[in-house]
Parts: C-alpha cells; sequence; structure tokens
C-alpha cells in the first residue's frame, strides 16, 4: 500500500503516555502557548552565553582534544513529557561525545526519570536525541535544561555553527529531522535559537542565510531556494560574497553541493512519489578563506495535493480452516486524500460468487486526524466444499484520482482433515506414496508368517 507510517518519537510516546501524561529568526508559533511561545535554544551554562567562544574567559581553554558541555534548554514551556532534537555541527572541528538526559545537582535536566528513546552520536556532524519522562504526570517546570551534550575540539583553530533543525512539529512521514516538544502523542510547537563554537580568535565564519519560494509550495511542484544573502564578514569583496560552496539538505533524503547560491527542488522520493508534509531544511555554506562553515535551517511546509483516493486492506483470521470453522474477515479504509469523503464498501467471497458483507454511506475525514475505518465481517465455512476461495473487498466513493487501490483480494484456504497428513509424504510424490504402500504390504507378510509358525 501506497501509505507511508510515520514510525519514531511519537509511536514511543503513544505507548509511554499511558505511564505519564537567537541566532535564528523565530520559525512556528504555537497557538496553545498561553504562557508565551515555547523556545528550545542552545546554551552553555560555563560560558553563561550561547556560544562557546575561546576569547570568553568563562568558557575556559578550548584547544585541541579539550572537552566542553552545551545545554539544551527550554522556555515558556507548556507540560510535557518528551523532547525530540536534531542538533547539526561541522565534525572538522568538533565530534559529540555523549547526551547526558539526566545530571545532577544545579546541572540536573527537567526531566525526573528519562528514558532515551533514541539516540545517533555516530553521525557525523549530527547529533539525534529523544527522551521520554516516565513519571506518571506531565512536567510542569516552565524553563530548564532538556539534555547535555558533550564536545571535543577536534583542531587548534576553527569555527563551528551548533544548529538546531527547524522546529518541526508535525513532520512528513518522509523526514528526517526534528527539533519538538511532546505529551504523550500530542506534538507542541516551538521556536528555536541556536549556538556557536569557535577557538580561532580573529577569524570569522560564514553566516548562512536563505529564503524560498513560493512561500506555500504544493506537492509535486518545484521550490526555488535562494542562498544569494550569505556571506563571510572578513572576505567581503571575494566571489559571492565570501562563499565558496553551498551545501543542501532537504530533510527528505535528498541533498544536492554546488558554487551556485540558486537551486530548485521538488520534494520527490528516487522512485518519482512526490512528498508533502513538513521538512527542515539545512543550508550549509563554506568559505573561500578558512574552509569554515556556517548552517541555517528552516521549515518549509508542501502542501498536499487536493486528492479524492481511498483505499482499502484485508485480514483473514485464520487464512487456513478447516470445515465448519469461522473465519474473521477484518476491512480497514484508508483516506489516502485531502478530502472528508463517504464510501460504499462491499465483501464478498467464492467460487460461486457471493456477498459476506457491505457498509454504505460511511464518512471518512482525510489524514489528519482521521483516516482510517474499521469494521470486521465473519464467514461461517459450514457447508463449503474444501478448496481456495477468493475473498475481495471493494471501496467506492463518487470521485476517486486514483481508482488504482480500491480493491483488495485474499485467498482463503478449506482444507479436510486428513489433507494434514499429506505432508508426510507429499515431497514423495508418488514414489513416496508407493514406498508406503509396499511398507504396509511388507508387514502384513510377515505377520502372516508369524502366525503359521
Amino acid at each position: 500500500m501506497k501509505r507511508s507510517r510515520l514510525l519514531g518519537l511519537s509511536l514511543i510516546l503513544m505507548v509511554l503516555s499511558t505511564l505519564s501524561v537567537g541566532a535564528n529568526m523565530p520559525r512556528i508559533v504555537d497557538a496553545q502557548a498561553v504562557l508565551g511561545t515555547p523556545r528550545i535554544f542552545v546554551w552553555s551554562n560555563t560560558c553563561r552565553d550561547s556560544n562557546v567562544s575561546s576569547t570568553n574567559p568563562s568558557c575556559g581553554t578550548l584547544t585541541l582534544s579539550t572537552t566542553f558541555i552545551v545545554q539544551i534548554n527550554v522556555t515558556n514551556a507548556p507540560d510535557f513529557n518528551g523532547v525530540d532534537i536534531t542538533l547539526y555541527y561541522d565534525p572538522v572541528h568538533l565530534k559529540a561525545e555523549a547526551v547526558d538526559e539526566a545530571g545532577s545537582g544545579a546541572t540536573r535536566t527537567l526531566f525526573r526519570s528519562p528514558f532515551i528513546a533514541t539516540l545517533d552520536l555516530a553521525t557525523e556532524g549530527v547529533v539525534r536525541v529523544s527522551v521520554v519522562d516516565l513519571v506518571i504526570g506531565p512536567i510542569t517546570s516552565r524553563n530548564g535544561t532538556l539534555v547535555h551534550i558533550t564536545f571535543t575540539v577536534n583542531s587548534a583553530e576553527g569555527v563551528s555553527p551548533l544548529t538546531l533543525s527547524a522546529s518541526v512539529s508535525r513532520p512528513s512521514s518522509d523526514s528526517k529531522s526534528s527539533t519538538r516538544l511532546v505529551l504523550g502523542n500530542t506534538p507542541i510547537e516551538a521556536t528555536t535559537s541556536d549556538g556557536y563554537f569557535t577557538n580561532a580568535p580573529g577569524k570569522l565564519g560564514p553566516v548562512a542565510d536563505f529564503t524560498y519560494s513560493p512561500p506555500a509550495p504544493i506537492q509535486g511542484g518545484n521550490v526555488i531556494f535562494d542562498a544569494s544573502a550569505s556571506f563571510d564578514p572578513d572576505n567581503l569583496a571575494a566571489g559571492n560574497q565570501g562563499i565558496a560552496g553551498y551545501k543542501w539538505d532537504f530533510d527528505d533524503g535528498n541533498g544536492i553541493s554546488g558554487t551556485a547560491p540558486v537551486t530548485e527542488h521538488d520534494f520527490r522520493h528516487l522512485n518519482g512519489r512526490f512528498f508533502f508534509g513538513n521538512f527542515s531544511v539545512r543550508l550549509t555554506v563554506t568559505d573561500a578563506d578558512n574552509g569554515f562553515v556556517g548552517m541555517k535551517t528552516l521549515r518549509v511546509e508542501v502542501t498536499q495535493q487536493p486528492l479524492h483516493d481511498v483505499s482499502v486492506s484485508i485480514r483473514l483470521e485464520p487464512q487456513r480452516v478447516r470445515p465448519g470453522e469461522q473465519v474473521q474477515v477484518r476491512l480497514t479504509v484508508f483516506n489516502e486524500g485531502t478530502f472528508q469523503e463517504t464510501f460504499n464498501l462491499t465483501v464478498n467471497y467464492g467460487p460461486p460468487a457471493r456477498e459476506l458483507g457491505s457498509a454504505a454511506s460511511q464518512d471518512i475525514a482525510p489524514n489528519p486526524p482521521n483516516d482510517e475505518w474499521f469494521r470486521t465481517f465473519t464467514l461461517d465455512t459450514s457447508g463449503l466444499a474444501p478448496g481456495k476461495y477468493t475473498i475481495s473487498a471493494n471501496v467506492t466513493i463518487a470521485i476517486d484520482d486514483d481508482p488504482s487501490d480500491n480493491s483488495e483480494n485474499q485467498v482463503l484456504d478449506i482444507v479436510e482433515e486428513f489433507q494434514t497428513l499429506l505432508p508426510l509424504y507429499a515431497a514423495g510424490g508418488l514414489t513416496g506414496l508407493a514406498g508406503i504402500i509396499v511398507a504396509v504390504a511388507l508387514l502384513r507378510r510377515r505377520s502372516r508368517k508369524q502366525k503359521a509358525v
């Protein structure tokens, strides 16, 4: 089936919810944030700043092979019990070594009984971590630390962004990154602010900046990304304002690098399927004089094409029975489109063709929020001869832009009891059967000889 199901932190939090209920401009507004918009940001308790710099005496020594810790903090948080974080950095100058979701004393996090649902430190230049609080009831603290991240300095002189992915509360099922708070399986929108690292006094890294158009892209349409506003503060007179290269990560498994500041992308899979949903697009620029990089992320919302489409699936429980047993025929209808639909469903079996059940004038909402409809029909096999029977389901709506998924078939196998013995000699075919007959004849002959004696 062409649907793609989002599996990740939201699924884990759905289960666990039974136990518990800057650098970039703000990107997302939380309509429910009565206390103010939640903000997730990079911070250093040691430096007392979002920037970790060797020119700041509070930061201490930042020479080769030394370590430092940054916090991912939140302010104005509503009730929540989980967080999903993606942080990008330059692996040439830094290496993420560890994530601490608990802490102690003054450095503790807001989580009372934290559980790391996902953690990725192996991917160069990326930290991905999801944390769930297992204590019953939500976290009600509004401000504090979510996680601590320990970095090792990889170079004697360099700079690195500490850039959070764009805050995407409801990422596309095809997106690869997200920064968000959650309560159970309910996402909470927030803004993000980034940090910075430098141990290269007198040298400046480049500033990444970009826009995209159209501002509300439609599924399947080209989106133009323009990074002409990016620049290197200490090399503005050079071509492209000191920028030597532009690298794009479109958060859908695709990316591109080049020397031109403008590119296009249409958010499609390699198989040609067009994506829709929210994506955290990341631009990385490299300057011409030092090879330093700058980063920026923005949320891009790709709207699904207007579509009328429903589909159906069948599951038989069990799929192989003896005559007289009952089979549960479980039907699921999906709304694959963007409109609320009213559908009719019929379920048949045969041969000969007979109706098992039907449902008329059933309403189903688009995805999201409620895109699935369930029904179970019982098939009593009493009176049916052994053999294979096809169970067919068909769903229809007034207008369907993709009728290829309106039907599905499953095969039910009804067998006689003695057939369960067939596998004992079926592999041998007629030869195996002949062998059994000869063996029985020999046993009978031996029995007669013993009686004669």
